[in-house]
């Protein structure tokens, strides 16, 4: 009995590894939209974030990997609070196993509102998941204040924010 339990127990250990080893990377985004800390495979990516609120400015966030490009169109920005690029914070993860864990190698550009509880973490605002690999976005979600110290993560639709407007690739 003893020994199947050590034996269950090894195999659970072995199995949550991924899990407890994945964490994200703080990405650095230069001014040509390179990210200097992701690894040799995906080193070609470039991120290019643009707030202005210029008509001209249709697609205010976009993502280039391998020959590939996802706009990401102004409705989608909808939600967005953030003002200032100082608020934006990007990371990444590509140390997980994706095949493993289902959740793909990826990019996660946090958009902070401009106002922050002191007593809620992580900071409220907007995300955008994006797949590395693609590159596709997988998820939008907002962190809201749920209330008090605590939040709540409402999972957004491009399709609801922006009507018929899908993103370009």
């Amino acid at each position: 009995m003893r020994v199947n339990r050590a034996l269950l127990f090894a195999a659970l250990s072995i199995l949550s590894l991924p899990a407890r080893t994945h964490q994200d990377t703080i990405l650095t985004v230069r001014d040509d939209g390179s990210m200097p800390e992701l690894p040799l495979q995906y080193s070609s990516a470039r991120l290019k974030i643009n707030l202005s609120a210029a008509p001209r400015n249709n697609y205010p966030l976009t993502l280039q990997f391998g020959g590939k490009e996802y706009r990401l169109p102004r409705c989608a920005f909808s939600p967005i609070k953030t003002k200032a690029l100082s608020m934006v914070r990007v990371s990444g993860s590509w140390y997980h196993q994706a095949r493993l864990s289902g959740l793909p190698h990826y990019i996660l550009v946090h958009f902070s509102d401009p106002v922050q509880p002191k007593d809620v973490a992580p900071s409220l605002g907007v995300d955008y998941l994006f797949n590395l690999e693609s590159p596709n976005l997988m998820k939008i979600e907002k962190l809201e204040r749920y209330g008090p110290r605590s939040i709540s993560y409402q999972e957004l639709s491009i399709d609801v924010l922006c009507g018929r407007a899908k993103a370009k690739k």
